[in-house]
């Protein structure tokens, strides 16, 4: 039995953060017998295990999730560690899809942790144009767990970013779904310079770039050539948040 060797300073090592957030976006949490971690994309297994090693000097292995075509297959990183189960349970930290909590940490190591998050359950909405290239419309977080979306939203605000949190309606899934969405070229430029540093999966970290983000525009947040943006209050059900209303983004072309 591999036995668990915690390393010296975790909680200010930026991995360790990055692990906490991708294992809260994509992961499961077994009491039992250890936690696992999920993704497509072999470059994004990869990290975990080898910041697993250095972290608790635990080994880990990587199974393949065959799915029903044409999904791809899915790929998981498996640590067998009941000790890992319980030091991240005695040290304060929550998972499940809608139990896991933001922790409160310093911006820096909060960075990290949005970037795990991101790697695991981000998006990055593009679009083209003719005079400009091509250039982010917007990113987006995906979650069931509103309540932890709403707290980052929170956060961010207190560094200067504004978001929006949303309601994802998909027919094909009935249960509530959210997203939490920033745009606009302050907002974007922060987020690629915090955040964008610490990710670690090249497809997205390649557009989380200066020359990627929308062009500067004194009158508006929002500069795109030949489009018209506003935001529209919608009386959605209120989210379990405290009172708070969702509010979904409208398209005026």
């Amino acid at each position: 039995m591999n036995r668990l060797s915690i390393r010296s300073g975790i909680f200010d090592d930026e991995d360790f953060w990055w692990l906490v957030g991708y294992l809260h976006g994509d992961g499961t949490f077994d009491r039992k017998n250890g936690v696992w971690f999920v993704s497509k994309d072999y470059e994004l297994i990869e990290s975990p295990k080898e910041a697993v090693s250095r972290l608790f000097g635990l080994p880990s292995r990587v199974y393949i999730e065959q799915t029903k075509p044409p999904a791809e297959p899915k790929l998981r990183l498996a640590v067998f560690s009941r000790g890992l189960n319980c030091w991240l349970l005695d040290s304060g930290f929550r998972f499940g899809r809608i139990q896991w909590k933001v922790p409160v940490i310093p911006r820096g190591l909060f960075s990290a942790y949005l970037a795990g998050l991101f790697d695991a359950e981000g998006h990055i909405e593009l679009c083209r144009n003719k005079t400009t290239g091509m250039k982010i419309r917007k990113l987006i977080i995906y979650s069931i767990n509103s309540r932890s979306l709403l707290q980052i939203s929170r956060i961010l605000r207190q560094h200067g970013v504004e978001s929006t949190l949303v309601e994802r309606i998909r027919a094909d899934k009935p249960k509530l779904h959210f997203e939490l969405r920033i745009r606009g070229r302050s907002n974007l430029e922060w987020f690629a310079e915090n955040v964008g540093a610490h990710c670690l999966l090249t497809r997205k970290k390649k557009f989380l770039k200066d020359k990627f983000l929308p062009r500067r525009n004194g009158n508006s947040a929002w500069a795109w050539p030949g489009r018209k943006w506003a935001r529209q209050d919608l009386n959605l059900r209120p989210s379990p948040c405290q009172g708070d209303v969702l509010t979904r983004l409208c398209r005026r072309w």
